[in-house]
Parts: C-alpha cells; sequence; structure tokens
C-alpha cells in the first residue's frame, strides 16, 4: 500500500467509529456485493458521485485508457470541471467525479459495484488510487475530527443480522492508518 506523502491530521474521533458495525468481510468485498439502497441493488453510497482526492486521480490518470475504454467517455468528463483546494484531502485538493444516470460515472451498474475498486483489486494496484471517501465509506471526516457518516439504508453496516464482531473504526482501520495521523 502505497502511502500518502503527507497524512491528513485527525485530532478527533466521535464515538460513532467504534459503535458502529464495521463490514464483516472487509471494506472492498462490501462495496463490491453489498446489496444496499432502497431497491436492493447495491452502490447507494454512490449515487451523488465522490470526492477524488488528488492522490487518487493522479493514479487514475495513469490509467486512463482503460477507464475511458470501460466506461465509454473521455478521462476529464469523469470529473467536474473544478477543483476544490482543501487540506484535509489528501494531496490537498480534490475534484468530483460526474454523476450520470443517478450515480457515480465509475459505478458499473446495480448491484456490481465500483469499477475503480474492481480494477485496483483485480491488479493488485495501491489502494491509494482509490478515492480516500470511497475507500473509508461510511468513515468521514471534517475539520478534523472522523466520524461515521449517514449509512445508506440496508447497508450491511445497519443490518440487525450484520455478523461483523469489529467495529467500523477496526475494518476500516489499514485505509484509515493509511490516510490519517492522529
Amino acid at each position: 500500500m502505497i502511502t500518502t506523502a503527507v497524512k491528513v491530521r485527525i485530532h478527533s474521533f466521535s464515538p460513532s467509529v467504534h459503535q458502529q458495525k464495521g463490514f464483516p468481510s472487509g471494506p472492498f468485498h462490501a462495496c463490491l456485493t453489498a446489496k444496499c439502497g432502497r431497491d436492493r441493488q447495491g452502490s447507494a453510497c454512490c449515487a451523488y458521485g465522490t470526492s477524488v482526492d488528488s492522490i487518487s486521480y493522479h493514479q487514475l490518470s495513469a490509467h486512463r485508457s482503460y477507464f475511458e475504454e470501460k466506461l465509454g467517455m473521455e478521462f476529464t468528463r469523469m470529473f467536474a470541471d473544478v477543483w476544490l483546494e482543501d487540506p484535509e484531502y489528501p494531496g490537498g485538493r480534490a475534484i468530483r467525479s460526474s454523476v450520470q444516470n443517478n450515480m457515480c460515472v465509475f459505478t458499473t451498474g446495480p448491484g456490481m459495484g465500483c469499477e475503480i475498486v474492481r480494477y485496483t483489486k483485480q491488479n493488485h494496484l495501491p489502494d491509494s488510487m482509490i478515492p480516500a471517501a470511497c475507500r473509508l465509506y461510511p468513515v468521514t471526516w471534517n475539520q478534523g475530527e472522523l466520524f461515521v457518516d449517514q449509512i445508506q439504508e440496508n447497508c450491511i453496516c445497519t443490518a440487525v443480522d450484520n455478523p461483523a464482531t469489529q467495529s467500523i473504526f477496526e475494518t476500516q482501520y489499514s485505509e484509515i492508518k493509511d490516510i490519517f495521523e492522529f
């Protein structure tokens, strides 16, 4: 795993990161297989696109031809036009992914998950190629605090029968440790 050059500083943790159950099979398996959302088709957290930190963006751009062919569009169209300068993102800035058909452009279809996650994992590429916001979901951060975002309906995390024995902090710990300094 490649560690970001400058980690984002976290100074506090909401109790929710230790109280919320985690993913029973790890974060990325859940991303590709979860049957979340009202329609139970999966990818509920992808409906609004994501903030792609500059570390991820540059790694994705090195594989632009793959994503252009797979998604059928020019690489630059996969993102908004404006970068947000923000020291809370790895690399100090982020750009929004485009949304198409009410879904992040990197979502490959109902119940099929994220193409960035799939491609990264299948090709044994660094996890830092996956946007930090996606690597951590449903854990998120703002103004130096780590907390659990509002979890999408029917997510495995909120299921009564979730077999996970670890908290979301524990199941996401390797990603948290890679992105943040605390």
